[in-house]
This record gives C-alpha cells, sequence and structure tokens, in this order.
C-alpha cells in the first residue's frame, strides 16, 4: 500500500501524512474528500469508515487531524494530554468541545467549519489558533478557561462570536477578520490585550462587566451594529483610531467611553481627539435641519478642540471682505487693497472703523455683520484656547 498524499508546508510548519491511502486513492480515509451527493451510498460508506478512523485515533491519543475531510465531532468533556490540531481541516456541519480539557494547544489556522464550533466551559493550557479559519456559524468560547493567547487573526465568522464569562491569560486578536453578526465579552477577562484591527463586526459589540487588564485597539475596524461598554474596566488603551462607525450612537458612545479612559490615564490630547468624535456622533443623531446647521460649529469651530479652525474661519471671512469692500469702493478714502484690507482686519478686531468709513447702507451693514463676527471669534477663540491649553 502506498502513502497519503497529502502534505503541507509554510515558513513556520510542515506536515505529511503517513497514513495508507485508500485502494485506487491517493489519500489515506482521513484525507479523502466527501461526495457532494450526502444521499449517496458512497457518502454513507465514507462517513462510517472515517467515524471508525476517528475513534481509533481518540483512543490512541492521537488529535493530529491536520488537513482532514471530517464529519460532524463531538469531542465534549474529553481529557486530551497533549495538542489539538485540525489545521487546514474541513469539519463538516459542527465541532463542539464544550467541558474539553486540552493539556496542549488547540490549532484550526485555516480550517473550514461548516456549523457552529463550541468550547463553552472548556480548558485549554496553551494557545489557541484561528488563524484564517471560516466559521460558516457561531464561535462560542463562554466560559473558556485560555491560559495564553486567542488568536483569530484574518479569521470569518458567519454568526455571532461569544466570550461571554471567559477568561484568558493573553492576548485576543481579531485583526483583519469578519464577525458576521455579534461579539460578546459580557463578563469576560482578557489579562492582556484585545486587538481588532482592520475588523469587520456587522452586528453589535458588547463588553458589559469585562474586565481587560492592558489596551483594547479597534484601528481600521467597521462595526455595524450597536456598541455596549456598561461596566468595562480596562486598565490602558481603548484605541478606535480611523474606526468606521455605521451606526452615529455607536460613535457617540465608543468615544466617550475612550475619552473617559484618556482622561483617567492623563492623555488629554487624545482625549479631546475623542471628545471631537462624540461630539460628531451626537450630531448625525440629530434631525436633519440641526444636523446641517451644527455643521459649521464642526467644521468651523472644532466644538473648541481645534483653536487653529477658529483662525482660519476668521481669515476666511477678513480677507474676501476685504476684497469686497475694495471691488465695490465701499469705505471712504480706502483705495488699495491694502487699505481695504487693514479696515477688514480692524473691524473684525476692534471692532472699529480704523479711521475708515463705509460709503452706503449695504457697507454698513456687511461692516455691521464683521464686527458682530469679529466679537463673537475673539469669545470663541478665547475660550477654546483656555480649555486646551490652561487648564
Amino acid at each position: 500500500m502506498k502513502a497519503c498524499r497529502y502534505e503541507y508546508s509554510d515558513k513556520f510548519y510542515k506536515f505529511k501524512c503517513n497514513e495508507e491511502s485508500l485502494h485506487g486513492s491517493d489519500y489515506c480515509i482521513l484525507h479523502t474528500r466527501f461526495p457532494e451527493d450526502e444521499n449517496s451510498h458512497d457518502y454513507h460508506v465514507l462517513l462510517e469508515e472515517k467515524n471508525k478512523k476517528i475513534k481509533e485515533k481518540v483512543e490512541n491519543d492521537d488529535f493530529n487531524f491536520w488537513g482532514a475531510k471530517l464529519p460532524e465531532l463531538n469531542f465534549d468533556g474529553m481529557n486530551i494530554e497533549g495538542d489539538l490540531t485540525f489545521r487546514g481541516a474541513t469539519i463538516n456541519r459542527y465541532a463542539s468541545f464544550r467541558g474539553t480539557t486540552i493539556k496542549g494547544y488547540a490549532n484550526f489556522d485555516f480550517s473550514i467549519i461548516d456549523g457552529t464550533v463550541n468550547f463553552e466551559g472548556a480548558t485549554i493550557d496553551e494557545y489557541v489558533f484561528f488563524d484564517g479559519a471560516k466559521v460558516k456559524g457561531y464561535a462560542f468560547f463562554m466560559d473558556v478557561t485560555i491560559n495564553k493567547d486567542c488568536h483569530l487573526r484574518h479569521a470569518v465568522i458567519d454568526g455571532n462570536c461569544s466570550f461571554n464569562n471567559a477568561f484568558v491569560d493573553g492576548d485576543v486578536s481579531f485583526s483583519d477578520g469578519t464577525i458576521g453578526k455579534h461579539l460578546f465579552f459580557h463578563d469576560a477577562t482578557i489579562k492582556m490585550s484585545i486587538c481588532c484591527d482592520n475588523t469587520t463586526i456587522n452586528g453589535n459589540l458588547s463588553f458589559y462587566d469585562a474586565t481587560i487588564n492592558r489596551e483594547a485597539y479597534f484601528n481600521g475596524a467597521t462595526i455595524n451594529g450597536l456598541v455596549f461598554f456598561e461596566g468595562l474596566n480596562i486598565s490602558k488603551e481603548l484605541n478606535f483610531k480611523d474606526t468606521i462607525f455605521k451606526n452615529p450612537n455607536s460613535q457617540e458612545k465608543a468615544c466617550r467611553k475612550a475619552k473617559q479612559v484618556y482622561e483617567e490615564l492623563g492623555d488629554k490630547s487624545e482625549a479631546e481627539e475623542y471628545y471631537y468624535r462624540e461630539m460628531v456622533g451626537k450630531r448625525l443623531q440629530k434631525p436633519y435641519y440641526k444636523r446641517y446647521l451644527e455643521l459649521i460649529i464642526q467644521y468651523c469651530f472644532g466644538y473648541g478642540v481645534y483653536p487653529y479652525r477658529l483662525v482660519i474661519t476668521w481669515v476666511l471671512i477678513v480677507i474676501p471682505l476685504a476684497f469686497i469692500y475694495w471691488l465695490g469702493n465701499g469705505i471712504q478714502d480706502a483705495n488699495t487693497i491694502w487699505s481695504n484690507l487693514y479696515f477688514s482686519v480692524v473691524t473684525a478686531l476692534t471692532p472699529g472703523y480704523s479711521g475708515y468709513k463705509p460709503i452706503n447702507s449695504l457697507f454698513q451693514i456687511l461692516a455691521t455683520g464683521e464686527a458682530i463676527f469679529g466679537a463673537f471669534m475673539w469669545g470663541a477663540f478665547i475660550v477654546t484656547f483656555a480649555r486646551k491649553y490652561l487648564r
């Protein structure tokens, strides 16, 4: 009998199957694909043989199923003394490991699970890997204990992903992944960081009463649903840089929480950035007529966060008005663009006419409006400057 032809290698891993191939096939029973017709005789014969092989491996404490084509799995309550490896495997329907104890790591990198994967109440002594995996159902990690990191980078989970009541004695990473529905961390304890950079969460993001001992990053992430941070205790940064919130209420709540976190850390500059984004989120929830009117406050005044915007707004009003005065010969004895600019600047600053007078009521109205604008801008600039630099 010839050996199975299945093999895999990359810069980190190398694997070659040593099982005997099936008669008339290049692959062993575990690496042979299922027929497409689940009702066919061949499908059921192959299913029975695969289940026999799985049972045989389990009885021999062999949990290496690298690249295998497997039926639904139920390993509930097992005590696995070493590693659990399903890297590159395809599992029909579901995979259940509820209450299972794994003394090594659990590796599902680049696996495809056609249903739900369930680790509820399991204990994994080392790492959990789901990098590049595709789960077409839910991913349940409720009440799980993971004594090192849990990596789901580039993973695609079509349903909910839940870490409720989980304990992870390391990092949790969803970088560049996709969660089809909701991501839950209710009452979870993460001893290190959570990283969701460039992750798409199509449902809600919830951290009710969770504890994160270091940072939580959502840089470049997209969150389509609501966010919940009630009771979240986080020791370091909560970062939503370049995060896209499809729901303005989520932007308001997330940025308010981040603002509070950075205020507690003493990082006032970062706190102000999140205050600005919080106010933008609040504006977007208002009726359309208020929403668009408040654009002036957002872009011209920066909600008191960006003093330079006030200066730019002041310049963009004062200089064009100087040209209007000049082109319309609206200011008595001001014959050059520089004298009209002088008049416009002094009117906005003092206010006063600086030795010049408007020639008619139209330019008097313009000058009066500029004086009122200048007085308002001075007040706004002083308040913003004091808020920004003199706290």
